[in-house]
């Protein structure tokens, strides 16, 4: 069986694979559009490793409401992480006397999990088949960083699809979105629609 993943996303990142087959086709066939995914964002001050992802209630008013269930693949991504010289001078930045720049952050990596347990959307704390690769990290800013946040996605799994006008992500609210992914095992059929990840 051939599975498709797509993932689109507003910046570049590295990706880890802790596990990437859930239940191929769990959703069925279906005709897609709008925003299909949902989006958790990190609670403040926490950390996600090993098996246990801890998530807030779904807040972004353009998000699915679609739960986490037992085999339900999901998307872990740290959407802000950046290591900042926050000094008023010509260090601000990178540190170097330029004025420019960032010293170093883990923004953009993901990695897909299984989950093993049900999640509504007020949160709570999800459970993954297998230890994650990375450590994903929640934090306000502080005097040498920028904000930390991730957010954990549902991927829907589709047995086959077929777009219809445009499958978008949600915009980025601050906390979760700017993200499209979902899984084809089956037929993808473009349909003369398109993947829209603006905003």
């Amino acid at each position: 069986m051939i599975a498709l993943s797509i993932l689109v996303a507003l910046f570049a990142g590295s990706v880890s694979y802790s596990q990437v087959c859930a239940v191929p086709g769990n959703d069925g066939p279906s005709t897609i559009s709008g925003v299909v995914n949902t989006y958790y964002p990190a609670p403040p001050s926490v950390n996600a490793s090993g098996t246990t992802i801890p998530v807030a209630a779904v807040s972004n008013i353009q998000s699915s409401l679609t739960i986490i269930a037992p085999g339900d693949l999901i998307l872990i991504i740290q959407t802000q992480h950046a290591n900042i010289n926050s000094s008023n001078n010509s260090n601000y930045g990178a540190g170097t006397g330029t004025g420019t720049g960032f010293t170093s952050g883990g923004a953009g990596r993901y990695e897909y999990a299984i989950a093993t347990n049900t999640v509504g959307v007020g949160g709570g704390t999800i459970t993954t088949a297998q230890s994650l690769t990375r450590t994903y990290r929640s934090a306000p800013a502080n005097s040498s960083r920028g904000r930390r946040t991730y957010q954990v996605i549902r991927v829907p799994q589709y047995s086959s699809a077929t777009i219809s006008g445009t499958v978008n992500a949600a915009p980025w609210d601050g906390n979760s979105g700017g993200v499209v992914s979902f899984d084809v095992a089956g037929t993808l059929n473009l349909g003369g629609g398109t993947i829209n990840a603006d905003g």
